[in-house]
């Protein structure tokens, strides 16, 4: 019997190139189930349909979708074709590193029946800690990132490595498909507080993400903002934040990438 479900969200990648795909295999497949869910066009799908069908077919299950449905969309559709019952499901991106170590203290706490909720400490590839985080909020502190081992009440943990009960998604519904990508995170740790189920087991291990804010191109960062926009703007309609929230989320992003642009031309002026 299957405890454990690890959904990867693959995107415009080789199957191959998901950067913890060897540790995920190295997990007890009698007790975990690996589910790539492609997210690529069409064309990066069905070379990912040949890679898996002379390669991969045995070890994990592979859904192409020939789309990007977004996050959301993504993880109800592995859910609802898994219907996991009396299971554990963790999120995993196809640009993040997990250690063995986290995996393995993850598989211990779901067989133990330690916690509903589990998710690790999260830096990013240079180094800085970013998740979890103590509340939502505008403006992140350093004091609001968590990096001690131990048990939390309502607090934010991004998707990568977060790994809830099975019965909880019947608890907080389905995931919001109207958000594409961003915020996702942010709407579930709102939903679980909001059905009083608020308590997340943090363990050990290393969890390294290459994150997106950290990417210095200002045109993937202008396109990227898009889509946070959207989303953000989505996030806020759905848990009810004001105007002032709605508002301030948006400029100070819009400002952080003027600011960025100015920084750019005057060191190209410089040189």
């Amino acid at each position: 019997m299957k405890i454990l479900y690890i959904i990867c969200v693959l995107y415009n990648k080789k199957i191959s190139e998901i950067r913890s795909l060897q540790q995920f295999l190295s997990l007890n497949s009698s007790e975990v189930e690996l589910i790539v869910c492609d997210n690529s066009n069409s064309d990066i799908c069905e070379q990912n349909e040949r890679e898996y069908n002379q390669m991969y077919s045995e070890f994990f299950t592979y859904i192409p979708n020939y789309e990007n449905l977004g996050l959301g969309k993504a993880y109800n559709k592995c859910i609802v074709s898994i219907n996991p019952n009396d299971a554990y499901i963790m999120f995993a991106d196809d640009d993040t590193y997990f250690s063995s170590e986290y995996l393995d203290n993850v598989l211990n706490s779901v067989l133990n029946r330690e916690s509903l909720i589990i998710s690790g400490i999260i830096e990013t590839d240079t180094g800085q800690f970013f998740s979890p985080l103590h509340a939502f909020r505008l403006f992140k502190k350093e004091k609001n990132i968590i990096t001690k081992l131990g048990t939390y009440e309502n607090i934010v943990c991004i998707n990568a490595g977060f790994t809830f009960h099975s019965s909880l998604y019947k608890t907080i519904g389905q995931f919001p498909e109207s958000i594409f990508l961003d915020m996702l995170d942010y709407w579930t740790a709102y939903k679980l507080s909001e059905c009083k189920v608020n308590k997340v087991q943090i363990v050990g291990g290393t969890i390294s993400q290459n994150f997106s804010g950290e990417v210095d191109d200002i045109s993937t960062i202008e396109r990227r903002f898009k889509i946070y926009e959207k989303d953000y703007r989505e996030f806020c309609r759905l848990t009810k934040k004001n105007i002032i929230v709605r508002t301030v989320g948006i400029y100070k992003r819009k400002i952080k990438i003027m600011l960025m642009k100015a920084k750019k031309i005057l060191l190209g002026r410089l040189h």
